[in-house]
């Protein structure tokens, strides 16, 4: 929804008008008060109607009374005057731009006015989506942060915030559509799921942006129409950084993967108690789908659990080993483990691209690390990912770990990859298997 200035005249004959308009509502009571915006819990779902209750004026009412004589109006009372300033003062002011940051630590309010209520500090740097400004202060979405603030609509004081340009890349906080058009009643081009990553195209009109969609099941594919901003948040990932290893819509345009296979994607993290070790399990149901086999992320957990006796362990990864026997138990076929029945192969890199051009996915052994994007994480271990084709000098792959980026259309450099893949703990360095029919 766009917001416009409501701007009271100066004019004297206008101002009596609003006084005698004001006097009367004080009359039948006054005009409702904005309801606090509580913060949310994450990802709520926002409504336009909520919006606009939200920003109902609130209205100074006056204790007085004004005599009239015949029809000669009244002159002004200074509480009349005030209440015309506040009215003024209350009209919801669209945003010099949707997305802004926090110049300085700032406090977090219920609402606009003075009776608004501080519901805590948050940090210098965040970035947030501008709703509308009302006196001092700018209606925003809050994502929440890492001292605890659930996301949620907000308060913040206006001269707390720089603007920001749109981001190149933005996830889908909740459902969403692709659209033809700015505006809620235009085509559906569409539907995008929670979590979904977009790029920008750089045309914006006020909070909706041209977007890039990359479908993953449908490799080379994609979608280009308007989203909503009030639907996005930005990614955990560093802007310039994720384009680095991300195909773009500007090199999908240009050229096209030598080898791309068709893998559905598959995210570890997925709300479950053993997500953040379960990217064994996830790479699994990738390159299972891959042959058209498809099993849930818990029956393949479990079946590896069961084989290296760690039944019911939330925080244990899977072996190697392990993963290729669920993968042929379910009617796969494995290559490349083994040179000896106790020894691992280790692969090389053309060895990769052999099995990419006879169109078998590839399930390497990595240190996390030093996967793009991954230097600065504070995880040392090991790491599974698919290996679905190939681009040039660069691997593209799909990461079951996607909070720092889509976690299909990736690419690695040859380089980067011999590395990870040596990085590797032990025995297991170089380590990998293919998946096909």
């Amino acid at each position: 929804m766009r917001y416009s200035s409501l701007i009271a005249s100066v004019r004297t004959s206008a101002l009596y008008a609003v006084t005698v308009l004001l006097i009367a509502a004080s009359a039948v009571g006054g005009m409702p008060k904005p309801l606090a915006s509580a913060i949310a819990a994450e990802h709520p779902d926002r409504s336009d109607t909520s919006s606009v209750a939200a920003a109902a004026p609130s209205v100074v009412r006056s204790e007085q009374t004004v005599e009239t004589v015949q029809a000669q109006p009244a002159l002004p009372t200074a509480h009349a005057v005030a209440a015309a300033e506040n009215a003024e003062a209350a009209a919801s002011v669209e945003p010099t731009a949707f997305w802004a940051k926090t110049k300085r630590e700032t406090a977090i309010w219920s609402g606009w006015d003075a009776d608004a209520k501080e519901f805590a500090k948050i940090a210098q740097d965040l970035t947030v989506q501008v709703l509308e400004f009302r006196g001092t202060r700018a209606h925003v979405y809050f994502p929440g942060d890492n001292k605890g603030h659930k996301a949620g609509e907000v308060w913040i004081d206006r001269a707390d915030l720089a603007d920001m340009p749109w981001p190149r890349w933005a996830r889908a906080r909740r459902a969403t559509i692709l659209r033809s058009a700015p505006g809620q009643g235009t085509e559906e081009l569409l539907l995008l799921q929670r979590g979904s990553y977009i790029e920008t195209t750089g045309d914006t009109q006020g909070r909706w942006a041209q977007a890039f969609f990359l479908i993953d099941h449908r490799p080379g594919e994609w979608a280009v129409g308007w989203i909503d901003g009030m639907d996005l948040a930005l990614p955990r990932g560093e802007q310039a950084e994720m384009s680095s290893y991300m195909l773009t819509r500007s090199t999908l345009l240009t050229s096209t993967p030598e080898i791309w296979l068709k893998v559905p994607y598959r995210t570890q993290l997925d709300g479950s108690s053993y997500a953040e070790a379960n990217c064994g399990p996830t790479s699994v149901a990738m390159a299972l789908e891959a042959i058209g086999k498809k099993d849930t992320l818990e029956n393949l957990r479990t079946a590896a659990l069961q084989l290296q006796d760690t039944n019911g362990c939330d925080d244990c990864g899977t072996f190697i080993q392990h993963l290729a026997s669920v993968a042929e138990a379910r009617g796969a076929k494995t290559f490349g483990l083994r040179d000896e029945p106790e020894s691992f192969h280790r692969w090389s890199l053309d060895e990769i691209r052999q099995q990419l051009r006879q169109e078998r996915v590839v399930i390497p052994q990595v240190k996390f690390r030093l996967l793009p994007g991954r230097s600065k994480s504070q995880y040392w271990g090991d790491h599974y990912i698919v290996i679905v084709g190939l681009a040039g000098n660069n691997f593209v792959y799909n990461d079951p770990v996607d909070s720092d980026g889509r976690g299909y259309g990736r690419l690695i450099s040859a380089e980067a990859l011999e590395q990870a893949m040596a990085g590797a703990t032990g025995q297991f360095a170089r380590a990998a298997f293919a998946v096909g029919r």
